[in-house]
């Protein structure tokens, strides 16, 4: 299921670039992403014992993007972008590894902002209007927010407690396949596709469980999402 989800999830992402070769754009990009798998979480004194667990490798399922950019052409086939972009709506949902009982649940966010190179080939002509492939590679830091974790108890759903919301400073990377349509001479449309490492994410270290005060951050699991943006 989470197979044809990640191939059927298109999303809508317009790219409207103002620029001529040597001068400066605006870009602005709408879409959406589905996370890869995220890794194992860790966790300590989940049950006041002292003892370490682990959580299943889950995902993070999917995402809205907002992005705004502004960058330059530096030649026909090279140009460089700075880009900001929050992403909304990722959902940390997994269970206990091997205790099954209990679930946990977060809400996870990040804020990114990349620099980006774009190496553009030789334009084609496809019923009389420029198309231009390209590769892209971007590398940055990233805002990753987890909200509170909720420790839900699976047999009747009981909330036994939360750990604290937590936001950690990653460094970022992806890389991009797309291509540009020429509009006009200043309006280009985006489609692209690309994958993006955004880094960890880390729960705060203040955890309320079962009426108990105890240390016991989340950490280890990693946002990692592939993104497909359907220009207009």
């Amino acid at each position: 299921m989470r197979k044809i989800l990640f191939f059927t999830m298109l999303s809508l992402s317009t790219s409207i670039t103002l620029a001529e070769v040597g001068d400066n754009f605006f870009s602005i990009k709408l879409g959406s992403s589905n996370s890869n798998t995220t890794g194992i979480t860790t966790f300590k004194d989940q049950i006041g014992t002292g003892a370490a667990g682990e959580t299943t490798d889950k995902d993070l399922g999917k995402s809205d993007i907002m992005e705004i950019g502004i960058g330059s052409y530096f030649s026909e086939t090279f140009s460089g972008e700075i880009s900001l972009a929050q992403r909304n709506g990722f959902k940390y949902a997994t269970t206990g590894v091997p205790v099954t009982s209990l679930r946990y649940k977060a809400d996870v966010e990040s804020l990114a902002v990349f620099i980006n190179g774009y190496f553009n080939a030789q334009p084609l002509s496809i019923i009389q209007t420029s198309v231009t492939p390209y590769l892209g590679v971007g590398v940055g830091f990233s805002r990753n927010k987890m909200g509170a974790v909720d420790i839900i108890l699976v047999s009747d759903g009981v909330s036994l407690g939360n750990a604290a919301s937590n936001t950690e400073t990653e460094f970022a990377y992806k890389l991009a396949l797309g291509t540009l349509i020429n509009l006009s001479d200043s309006v280009s449309v985006d489609l692209n596709y690309q994958y993006v490492d955004l880094g960890n994410i880390k729960s705060g270290t203040n955890l309320s469980f079962d009426s108990r005060d105890m240390v016991a951050p989340f950490s280890g699991p990693e946002i990692t999402s592939s993104e497909f943006n359907v220009g207009l």
